[in-house]
């Protein structure tokens, strides 16, 4: 799959370089507690961070990873990550995730963003498939979903542990020839 940049009447979707690696940080990877339900990995360190986003980028180039920087075309300032992954070539179906810095989120961006990875996927990638997850007590993440066309296949119950505690997963799914730009 050939990734390109992509852009909104507000954002800029690009890839991800290693100068997001600071705000990114700043923003989000510093505090745990922001980025805990978004994937099941911990970073500890600014330098831990940094090895892991610049291999993502060394992936992006092979085209193992897509990963694009959402950007505010006005300020040009980053503001979150969406990405596609767990692309299974046999079913042509991948997976969606995205996040959003704090003070960008209840303003649209990320449903702004998703119905362009979603044109993208399903438009010029040809994938017949694309499932994302959210936490169901994640209502801004979930609304997302819903408002974007997905629709709600199940809950997985007590499907993610995270700092000891159990929680459901709500999973959705959307369908190429289903969905209407």
């Amino acid at each position: 799959m050939i990734i390109r940049e992509l852009e909104t009447d507000r954002l800029i979707l690009r890839k991800l370089n290693k100068d997001d690696i600071k705000p990114l940080w700043d923003n989000f990877f510093n505090d745990y507690d922001k980025y805990k339900f978004y994937d099941d990995y911990k970073i500890n360190s600014y330098e831990e961070l940094s090895e892991k986003l610049t291999k993502q980028i060394e992936n992006y180039d092979k085209g193992e990873c897509f990963k694009w920087a959402i950007v505010e075309k006005e300020s040009n300032e980053l503001i979150g990550n969406i990405n596609l992954h767990h692309y299974d070539e046999a079913n042509n179906n991948i997976k969606l995730g995205y996040f959003i810095f704090d003070i960008y989120r209840n303003k649209g961006y990320v449903t702004e963003a998703v119905l362009a990875v979603i044109n993208f996927t399903f438009k010029e990638a040809k994938i017949h498939r694309i499932t994302a997850s959210a936490i169901s007590t994640n209502e801004a993440s979930n609304r997302v979903l819903i408002k974007t066309g997905f629709l709600l296949e199940g809950t997985k119950n007590e499907d993610s542990r995270i700092d000891g505690k159990y929680y459901d997963s709500n999973i959705y799914g959307l369908i190429n020839n289903l969905w209407s730009s």
